[in-house]
């Protein structure tokens, strides 16, 4: 432990920065062992290895047998294969990487089957906080999320009335549709259901 580290990146979505240094200081003895790389001020359109400078002086300080301490591998980069590529530079150099939060030290006798699932499940992590990015902002651009409600029984007799009512000189089945809030195939999708008869 002498000479263990530990480190991880902060997301915007991600675990708040308490969280995570409550999860890596027992693990290691003194604080200033802590690397941590922030979130970038503006965020880049394709991140890069070179952008997280805290992690290459963490790794640069480490030294063989020691154990770098992460809290969750989602930390330790921003994709699978990022984070595949430090942990085989670790095994590849005779050091260790910690697990704070599975309580696992990774070798280079672990497991390639193990290795592999914790690596999966830190990539649907990372996965889950791009998505969780990308909704707010579709939601702060004013965008409705998610499906749209279902329409009741009533609805979808009245809006098929309409349909079959219609003068289709004048008014289309678009028109109709538009007016119901839904696409032309589902209002001829839900006719079809009503009235076997226009198969």
């Amino acid at each position: 432990m002498a000479f263990d580290r530990a480190y991880y990146r902060l997301t915007k979505r991600g675990p708040v920065d308490e969280e995570l240094r409550a999860l890596v200081l027992p693990r290691i003895e003194e604080a200033r062992l802590l690397y941590v790389d922030p979130v970038p001020e503006v965020r880049p359109r394709v991140m890069t290895a070179g952008m997280l400078t805290k992690r290459t002086k963490a790794l640069a300080h480490l030294r063989e047998g020691a154990v770098l301490w992460v809290p969750g591998l989602a930390r330790l980069g921003f994709s699978a294969l990022d984070i595949r590529g430090v942990l085989d530079l670790l095994f590849d150099t005779g050091r260790r990487a910690g697990d704070a939060i599975n309580g696992v030290i990774l070798t280079a006798d672990t497991p390639r089957l193990d290795v592999a699932a914790l690596v999966e499940e830190a990539e649907r992590t990372l996965k889950r906080e791009a998505f969780g990015r990308a909704r707010a902002e579709q939601a702060k651009h004013g965008a409705k999320l998610g499906r749209p409600s279902a329409r009741s029984d009533a609805d979808r007799r009245q809006a098929v009335k309409e349909l079959l009512e219609r003068d289709p000189r004048r008014t289309s089945a678009a028109e109709v549709a538009s007016r119901w809030g839904v696409d032309k195939a589902t209002i001829y999708a839900w006719a079809r259901q009503m009235r076997p008869d226009l198969e």
